[in-house]
């Protein structure tokens, strides 16, 4: 009988097989766990971590109202790209510009009317004669002078108050009629042409100190000529020195300076005071400019 050769595996043999089969899937869900914990950790600190264009900052949260607990959508934004909120501020902010802008125009136009409204600021001169419809109520002088009345209590205290002052202030002319005004402008033709001027020149020369009727502001009965009650004893020229530097506290303004003759189309006359207002003179006075110029009418 033939002996056999081959190899039978033994007991021990066996149960090292067993035991293989028993690490196998041990070693393979150690394998499998140490993956996953290498996986998770890779995620947990790419979790933990804020891409720096992300991160809120004191000049974000500053702009865009964020608090510190907040980020922005995206990196454009955090770096000061189009911001849907920020453009909305954007846009309300240069609606606001707009609206005060047209505010501003709209005060300036409106103030503009109230100026052509108020009496007070009738433009009269050679190229804008009174509206044909004015009408006046007169307060008579003791002198037979008569004023608007509605100029009376502010004249009659310039001159108390002059008086206080040592100076002899008197009303040389006031109101005036169409007639008398058209008799004192003949007048001062006829003295023209007996000089020897042509009619031409005398009326021209004329007009230069007389208003033709219907455009001089004595017809309206809001100015009046002022000088000296007594020649001798006061120079006229010290009552127009003190007139110029009070008048606008009263109302007045000294309505032809010699430097303005070219554009109110009067020669210098220290002598005439025009009432506007007291808030109106004050700032006529102290721009130093004429009616014409402060109303924005001095181009003829």
């Amino acid at each position: 009988m033939a002996k056999n050769t081959g190899h039978t595996p033994g007991k021990k043999h066996k149960q090292k097989r067993s035991m293989i089969r028993r690490m196998v899937p041990f070693g393979a869900t150690t394998v499998l766990l140490v993956v996953l914990l290498i996986l998770l950790g890779t995620s947990l600190r790419k979790t933990n971590e804020t891409p720096p264009a992300l991160a809120p900052s004191a000049e974000y949260t500053s702009s865009f109202g964020l608090s510190s607990q907040q980020e922005p959508d995206t990196a454009e934004t955090a770096s000061g790209g189009d911001d849907p909120a920020r453009e909305k501020e954007d846009d309300a902010e240069a609606e606001n510009a707009k609206g005060r802008s047209d505010n501003t125009e709209a005060e300036t136009s409106e103030a503009q009317d109230n100026r052509e409204d108020d009496w007070r600021l009738i433009l009269v001169n050679r190229w804008n004669p009174m509206p044909e419809d004015y009408e006046v109520e007169l307060t008579q002088l003791a002198n037979g002078h008569a004023v608007d009345s509605r100029i009376y209590p502010d004249l009659q205290q310039m001159f108390d108050d002059a008086r206080a002052e040592g100076l002899m202030p008197t009303i040389s002319s006031s109101y005036r009629t169409a007639d008398k005004q058209q008799q004192l402008l003949d007048d001062k033709l006829a003295a023209y042409e007996n000089e020897g001027n042509s009619y031409e020149d005398a009326k021209e020369l004329a007009e230069a100190w007389v208003a033709v009727p219907g455009t001089s502001e004595h017809q309206m009965g809001i100015a009046v000529d002022i000088t000296s009650a007594d020649r001798e004893a006061q120079a006229p020229d010290v009552v127009w020195q003190w007139l110029k530097e009070h008048c606008c506290e009263y109302g007045f303004i000294v309505r032809y300076p010699e430097e303005k003759s070219d554009i109110t189309g009067v020669i210098n006359e220290p002598w005439h005071f025009r009432y506007v207002g007291k808030e109106a003179a004050k700032e006529i006075m102290e721009q130093d400019v004429c009616l014409e110029e402060y109303l924005g009418r001095a181009e003829h």
